[in-house]
């Protein structure tokens, strides 16, 4: 028993030691990603002017929302499911669960893409020419994105946080980069759409590589035929998931398209600056989230009650401590940073620290989301997180008129707020514990 029990402890050490490993690539990924991505608008932003950079992130946040609900749920869904039949074997199963969200991510991808172009030519809409091209130029990545989401559940599922979140936050970025120097390069016109060219051919490459790498570490899967097919069941889980992902997309997005509806594309061109600083916070928020989420799924699918409040709690310590110390230092070089995009910029200065200010409460809960879904609650979790979408559009079409820039950052704020602590609830409720922080050295040594 002594020796089954050191073994049984060196091999918890060893996949503790595994997930802090996978945690960090994907954080590194993530940061150097966030640094490429911060370089490229920079220098978009000098090229473009305050108005087109407003009409150029307005463009990708329309493209960026419809792909997160073209993927349908269906990219946590095949984390959690592709966990569970890859550790029972089932690689019939698998394949189908492959083809199906492949499918339905591109299918409904095709569909989001004719409406945005649909919807932004309607002249109800106020959007002036800049913004219209850019917009019809963004909906074409469309359904490339909602495949690169899937594709990224999937590479989470074969157990590689960091391999999973490469293509689209390393690569993409460096990708947007070197066509946007090409384009300075040789002179090109600055024009919002001229920049988004350079945007789809950046998720292009980044959707090869993307599925290179999942069919790759997912290459068992593509040896048995024929693919056997739970197509209602997974369709069932991935209809509470989807408002959960609709929830963050919401929230990360409907305050700077009313932005550059409501007031102007300056405007949401700053606010739009200052929310991608604010985000470079939350960075330790999802690589941790993208470690937990297949970690927490195997924990769940074994039955395993004790070690999974345990690694949830631990997981919420790996969020926070370091979530704090990124804060203090974007928030005291925010200003600095916001001059650097150019005139005009720094008026965002103040609405920076109150985003901040929200990822920070964010992270003290961890990423309870990924609990609550890997543990099926998604149902739950949906009614919350749609209640909470529905008072975040409510707040920014009423405090933006009123407030303008600042309105916009008090809204995020306050729904962040009220999003967390309903799901720190929900989870204690549901599951017995408050999924809130382990101590420091708790956190980090496991």
């Amino acid at each position: 028993m002594t020796a089954f029990t050191a073994l049984a402890g060196g091999l918890r050490d060893r996949l503790r030691d595994a997930d802090r490993m996978d945690a960090a690539a994907a954080f590194a990924i993530r940061v150097s990603g966030a640094g490429l991505t911060l370089l490229s608008q920079l220098i978009a932003a000098r090229w473009l002017g305050l108005a087109g950079f407003g009409a150029f992130s307005n463009a990708w946040v329309w493209a960026a929302l419809a792909a997160a609900l073209a993927q349908a749920g269906l990219a946590s869904t095949t984390t959690r499911f592709a966990s569970a039949y890859r550790t029972q074997g089932d690689r019939q199963t698998l394949l189908g669960l492959i083809l199906f969200s492949q499918a339905v991510a591109f299918g409904l991808g095709l569909v989001a893409m004719a409406t945005i172009m649909l919807v932004a030519t309607r002249p109800a809409i106020g959007l002036g020419p800049a913004q219209i091209d850019a917009l019809l130029v963004g909906a074409l990545a469309v359904p490339l994105l909602a495949q690169i989401d899937i594709g990224k559940g999937l590479t989470r599922a074969a157990g590689s946080a960091a391999l999973a979140y490469l293509p689209g936050m390393l690569l993409r970025p460096a990708l947007l980069l070197a066509g946007i120097a090409v384009l300075i390069g040789i002179g090109a016109a600055p024009d919002a759409a001229t920049a988004m060219w350079a945007s789809l051919a950046a998720v292009i490459g980044a959707w090869i590589i993307q599925w290179g790498i999942a069919s790759w570490r997912l290459r068992s899967a593509w040896r048995v035929w024929p693919p056997s097919w739970q197509k209602r069941r997974w369709s069932g889980v991935s209809a509470g998931v989807l408002v959960s992902d609709a929830y963050l997309l919401v929230v990360a997005s409907v305050d700077i398209i009313l932005l550059n509806i409501l007031a102007s594309p300056e405007t949401g061109g700053a606010y739009f600056a200052a929310a991608k600083l604010a985000a470079l916070t939350s960075y330790v928020f999802f690589a941790v989230s993208a470690v937990a989420q297949g970690r927490l799924a195997a924990l769940a699918a074994q039955g395993a009650t004790d070690r999974f409040e345990e690694t949830s709690r631990r997981f919420c310590g790996l969020t926070l401590w370091p979530t704090l110390a990124a804060a203090t230092g974007l928030a005291l070089a925010g200003p600095f940073l916001l001059e650097l995009f150019g005139p005009g910029f720094r008026e965002a200065s103040g609405p920076l620290l109150l985003l901040i200010a929200a990822y920070i409460v964010q992270a003290t809960t961890g990423p309870i989301r990924v609990l609550l879904i890997m543990t099926d609650h998604q149902r739950h979790l949906a009614l919350l997180l749609t209640a909470c979408a529905v008072l975040c559009i409510g707040l920014n079409l009423v405090l933006i008129p009123a407030l303008g820039i600042w309105g916009a950052a008090w809204a995020f704020f306050a729904t962040t707020t009220t999003a967390s602590l309903s799901m720190a609830l929900l989870a204690r409720r549901s599951l017995g514990f408050w999924c809130l922080p382990l101590p420091i050295t708790s956190a980090t040594q496991g």
